[in-house]
């Protein structure tokens, strides 16, 4: 069963913004990880001829940072390359990827690439930027926006487009049993003034030549990659997994700063050294304590500008491991015995709520003890206040906020336990089903939305407990062991929410916040492109369900992926005055919550759509089972917003004694200021479309 609506494609690039390292305890490495080679390019860019028109800066001074990081976490000096500046024009960059990264790994190898110096943008040169701009790395000898000549096309520059495709060959080599880190301290554009920097800025905020296609040239979307999941049309899909940490958000410059005995460096840089050099008595961390450890030294160094992070955090560093990490929230602030966290009704947090503080690098709250507790005394859209049982003396602002007993508002789930279900684990079920708000017993099994049983012959092989929508009694969850009671009502708890989310902003009298629309786009099949798929509107009427909606035709891809059932692209329309970050989720029919929009890892800014702007997903779509009513909801927030609990929650979440809520009851309210948005976030309105998954052409379903 599919987790989500499958992604195909993007354009083949995927990683940059300015990206990340990683590390393991090299102290103790097993018998796999000897086996694994680590090799690194470091291209540090900081004496720019006059000529060229960019100003110097302190590029040169990153090197031994990032060497000293690198040899901490087991890499040879003589496996580390670094680029002469000299050398490092488009054609020298490229030269030394291939040779000392792309020609030398081996499958399960891990391969880092660090970049040092100016980032800008330039007239895209495809169809792929929403802004009408190509990001680019500034290589020694590129021309800025005066020195240009009259017909410039960006030859001197290396665009995300090319080195995209550079990565991906490299990904290609490694395979899904290696590992690709990119580090680009660097910047590709911004909102403030030169006059106001007192040292230097490694970008710059002009950018070279006009909009392409008449976009409107307004930084709309992240910077050097906006990646996807690795499914691509056109490479392989045993792909290394990546992970990327930018030293600033798209819409932010990148300063210099100064270490503590008076140099000039990059802050990510810096950050990035520091924390792999003293991480080695940690064990095996993951991509996701890293980055929580970056970002706490950055914010006491440089204080405009927020690191960001994507990819697969929830690996071990150098390592590879897979690690579930629960889902935690920032803190925003705390005063006493109150606590304000980044999360609130869209992620599932109600008042009544449960909620944890506990060390940065917990990966699982109930595995160690916590250094604070309290409940959710009010929550809004985004954020939650929670009164601590006890005050803590301790700041709890760089802590992580885990919700251990979630307590939702009616939503009207009724589940029925069969007969067939053994006895005692029926007892069980009906304990655990009556703890949790969202649910209730059904008096019988013609009034359930959700049946608990077992695997019939017609279901397929195998035993075990499974969860049934009662009106067509397909399977959504399990089997599971009969052991397995918290998983099997967690299933249920989720079907809630998913019906929960389905009827947000239904019946609201008007619409909260911004003027936000999500447009169905239809499709074909074109494997040649680079998204794998072209808009086709001679298709929509294909698509058109009597009585509204849209009808697709699942279909497997491998088989038949011409289909004119299938296929679709997303556009999402800012029709108002105020710019909006958008998330589009999937609720499937199954009760199974994804995000198609932006990609889940992704923790930048590229999903702000402005004012008065169309931005068209660069991503393809296409249907797959299960089968049934699928809606896809647009979320359009002040702030960027994460949905990663909504969309990968795990583990039961008891109730706390909820009560019965409108779902836009409180989304209007003024919220606090969260600390990644910077500002407030009250503004929210969402919009849908509703999809009908149809049975495969000639299924016979």
């Amino acid at each position: 069963m599919s987790i989500g609506r499958h992604v195909l494609s993007i354009s083949a690039l995927i990683v940059i913004l300015f990206a990340l390292g990683s590390w393991s305890a090299p102290n103790a490495p097993d018998h796999q990880q000897a086996a694994r080679s680590r090799i690194a390019l470091i291209v540090a860019i900081g004496d720019y001829g006059t000529d060229t028109g960019y100003s110097s800066i302190n590029s040169l001074n990153d090197v031994p940072l990032v060497m000293a990081g690198l040899e901490a976490q087991g890499f040879r000096r003589e496996d580390i390359f670094v680029l002469p500046q000299e050398e490092a024009t488009v054609e020298g960059i490229g030269a030394a990827f291939q040779t000392h990264l792309i020609d030398r790994a081996r499958p399960g190898d891990i391969a880092v690439f660090h970049y040092s110096g100016h980032g800008h943008r330039i007239t895209d040169n495809g169809s792929d930027e929403p802004d009408g701009y190509d990001e680019v790395l500034v290589p020694v000898d590129a021309p800025n926006i005066r020195q240009a000549p009259a017909g410039y096309a960006g030859e001197r520059h290396l665009r995300d487009d090319d080195l995209g495709a550079m990565i991906t060959r490299l990904r290609e080599r490694l395979t899904s049993t290696g590992e690709l880190l990119v580090t680009i301290d660097a910047c590709f554009s911004g909102s403030a003034t030169r006059a106001q920097q007192v040292l230097g800025v490694r970008g710059v905020m002009e950018p070279i030549g006009p909009p392409a296609g008449g976009r409107t040239g307004r930084d709309e979307a992240g910077g050097f990659f906006e990646q996807g999941p690795a499914t691509t049309r056109g490479v392989g899909d045993d792909l290394a997994p990546y992970v990327v940490i930018s030293a600033s958000r798209h819409d932010q410059l990148n300063f210099e700063m100064r270490t503590d005995d008076g140099t000039v460096v990059g802050p990510l840089s810096y950050a990035l050294g520091r924390t792999l050099s003293r991480m080695q008595g940690l064990g095996s961390p993951t991509y996701r304590m890293l980055f929580e450890e970056i970002k706490g030294v950055m914010a006491g160094k440089v204080r405009l500008q927020e690191p960001q992070v994507e990819g697969d955090l929830d690996r071990k560093i150098f390592n590879g491991e897979f690690v579930t990490q629960e889902p935690y929230f920032d803190v925003v602030s705390h005063v006493g015995r109150d606590v304000v966290i980044e999360g609130g009704h869209l992620h599932g947090i109600f008042e009544g709520s449960t909620v944890e503080f506990h060390e940065q690098r917990t990966v699982n709250p109930a595995a160690v003890a916590a250094v604070a507790r309290g409940t959710v005394r009010s929550a809004g859209s985004i954020t939650a206040e929670i009164e601590l049982d006890a005050a803590s003396e301790r700041s709890l602002d760089n802590l992580l906020a885990f919700v251990t007993e979630y307590s939702f508002p009616s939503m009207g789930v009724s589940v029925w336990i069969s007969d067939v279900v053994q006895p005692d684990v029926a007892v069980r079920l009906g304990a655990e089903v009556s703890e949790i708000s969202a649910l209730s017993i059904a008096d019988a099994r013609a009034t359930a939305d959700l049946v608990i049983d077992t695997m019939t012959s017609e279901d397929g092989p195998g035993t075990g407990v499974v969860v049934r929508t009662a009106t067509d009694y397909g399977v959504i969850g399990g089997p599971y062991a009969a052991t397995a009671v918290d998983e099997i009502v967690e299933r249920a708890r989720l079907f809630s929410l998913n019906g929960y989310l389905r009827n947000l902003g239904t019946g609201s009298k008007a619409a909260v916040g911004f003027s936000a629309r999500l447009e169905f786009v239809p499709a074909r099949s074109q494997p040649d492109h680079p998204l794998g798929c072209v808009p086709d509107e001679r298709r929509r009427g294909i698509y058109a369900k009597a009585g509204g909606g849209v009808a697709l035709r699942s279909i497997d891809p491998d088989q038949d992926p011409e289909s004119d059932w299938a296929w679709y692209k997303l556009r999402i329309h800012n029709q108002g005055d105020s710019v909006f970050y958008a998330t589009v989720l999937d609720l499937m029919p199954d009760g199974t919550i994804a995000q198609l929009f932006p990609h889940q890892e992704a923790r930048g800014a590229d999903n702000q759509v402005q004012p008065g702007t169309t931005y068209e997903v660069p991503l393809c779509y296409f249907a797959i089972p299960p089968l049934g009513q699928e809606v896809l909801k647009l979320m359009a927030t002040a702030s960027p917003v994460s949905f990663e609990s909504v969309v990968t929650q795990a583990g039961l979440r008891r109730d706390s004694g909820g009560t019965t809520l409108d779902p836009l009851e409180q989304f209007g309210a003024t919220l606090p200021r969260t600390r990644n948005s910077g500002q407030g976030s009250s503004t929210f309105t969402v919009n849908e479309i509703t999809l009908t998954i149809l049975p495969r052409a000639g299924d016979g379903r």
